[in-house]
């Protein structure tokens, strides 16, 4: 079955989040300690849409995955129960109603002066193709997004928020060291020539460790 791809990091998703330290000494500001680094990556109701309004809405995201540096992380997402226009919608080669998007994740800082934190998502290879058969119709995406991380403090689960509509409201860039990182998500309807900057709503988001809690730092 083939995956089509969704651009390199960061819910995207969701949502995602970089690199891990080797311990809590060597942690870089903002950073989570690199110990039991498992995660999984949910939300609801993940929504994409161009300014126009038009956009797929997928009722469910998962995806599981580990930080494997101290920052970065790489995962495919799963969507499910996708719609475009109560349209089945699939990435092309998988079945109807499913998206799958291998993704990079990457932890950033939104601001640097308050610690406050971002999770960058971003298609791993290209474009993420998506269709709708019913009409013959394609959507492709490509770009990065980035979610905010609201939880403060050692927990399990890590409450993130994407709340655009219409191609706008999105945080527009997040801080990695001294690179900026910026929101860079577009879609393309049939290949008309025309991306536009397509904008990520989702509910009941989660960045949530499988085995124990997890801080957000700063050294």
């Amino acid at each position: 079955m083939q995956r089509l791809r969704f651009l390199g990091m960061a819910l995207l998703a969701l949502f995602a989040i970089g690199a891990l330290a080797t311990n809590a000494a060597s942690a870089e500001k903002g950073f989570l300690p690199r110990e039991k680094p498992n995660f999984t990556l949910t939300a609801k109701n993940f929504r994409f849409e161009d300014t126009a309004g038009f956009g797929v809405l997928c009722k469910t995201l998962t995806g599981k995955s580990e930080f494997t540096t101290d920052k970065h992380a790489t995962m495919t997402l799963g969507l499910s129960g996708c719609t475009s226009g109560g349209l089945n919608t699939n990435s092309l080669g998988d079945t109807s109603g499913n998206i799958l998007v291998p993704v990079l994740l990457l932890l950033c800082i939104v601001a640097p002066t308050k610690s406050l934190f971002g999770l960058a998502i971003e298609t791993e290879n290209s474009t993420l193709h998506v269709e709708i058969p019913s009409l013959g119709s394609l959507f492709d995406l490509a770009g990065r997004i980035i979610a905010h991380v609201l939880t403060v403090g050692p927990a399990l689960k890590f409450t993130t928020d994407l709340t655009g509509s219409k191609g706008a409201g999105n945080i527009e860039e997040c801080v990695d060291g001294a690179e900026a990182k910026k929101w860079t998500l577009t879609s393309e309807i049939n290949h008309n020539g025309t991306a536009v900057l397509t904008s990520v709503k989702t509910e009941e988001s989660f960045v949530t460790f499988t085995e124990e809690a997890q801080e957000l730092m700063g050294s």
